[in-house]
Protein backbone atom coordinates (compact mmCIF):
# COMPACT_ATOMS: atom_id res chain seq x y z
CA UNK A 1 0.00 0.00 0.00
CA UNK A 2 3.15 2.84 0.76
CA UNK A 3 4.56 1.92 -2.54
CA UNK A 4 1.18 2.51 -4.33
CA UNK A 5 0.69 5.60 -2.47
CA UNK A 6 4.05 6.66 -3.46
CA UNK A 7 3.54 6.16 -7.09
CA UNK A 8 0.18 8.04 -7.17
CA UNK A 9 0.92 11.08 -5.24
CA UNK A 10 5.09 11.33 -5.06
CA UNK A 11 5.54 11.46 -9.16
CA UNK A 12 7.40 9.35 -11.43
CA UNK A 13 10.70 7.76 -10.15
CA UNK A 14 9.42 8.08 -6.30
CA UNK A 15 8.65 4.38 -5.64
CA UNK A 16 12.30 2.69 -5.02
CA UNK A 17 11.81 -0.97 -4.09
CA UNK A 18 13.01 -2.83 -6.56
CA UNK A 19 11.10 -6.16 -7.31
CA UNK A 20 9.60 -8.66 -9.88
CA UNK A 21 6.83 -9.89 -7.91
CA UNK A 22 3.88 -8.71 -9.24
CA UNK A 23 2.33 -6.59 -6.52
CA UNK A 24 5.41 -4.62 -6.64
CA UNK A 25 5.08 -4.21 -10.62
CA UNK A 26 1.19 -3.90 -10.34
CA UNK A 27 1.21 -1.37 -7.12
CA UNK A 28 -2.24 0.13 -8.09
CA UNK A 29 -3.64 -2.91 -9.39
CA UNK A 30 -2.69 -4.89 -6.43
CA UNK A 31 -4.15 -2.29 -4.05
CA UNK A 32 -7.33 -2.35 -5.07
CA UNK A 33 -7.48 -6.54 -6.00
CA UNK A 34 -6.27 -7.86 -2.98
CA UNK A 35 -9.12 -5.94 -0.25
CA UNK A 36 -11.59 -6.99 -3.13
CA UNK A 37 -10.80 -10.60 -2.72
CA UNK A 38 -10.57 -10.60 0.58
CA UNK A 39 -14.22 -9.04 0.80
CA UNK A 40 -15.73 -11.21 -1.59
CA UNK A 41 -14.35 -14.55 0.37
CA UNK A 42 -15.70 -13.47 4.02
CA UNK A 43 -18.58 -12.44 2.64
CA UNK A 44 -19.36 -15.43 0.97
CA UNK A 45 -18.31 -17.20 4.51
CA UNK A 46 -20.97 -14.96 6.17
CA UNK A 47 -23.71 -15.18 3.65
CA UNK A 48 -23.37 -18.87 4.19
CA UNK A 49 -23.31 -18.77 7.87
CA UNK A 50 -26.01 -16.46 8.17
CA UNK A 51 -28.41 -18.72 5.97
CA UNK A 52 -27.17 -21.88 7.75
CA UNK A 53 -29.47 -23.43 10.55
CA UNK A 54 -28.66 -22.54 13.84
CA UNK A 55 -27.31 -25.55 16.04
Amino acid sequence: MAAARRELFAGPGAATAVSDAWPMRHLVLASVLWPALITGVFRSWAVHRSRSPAA
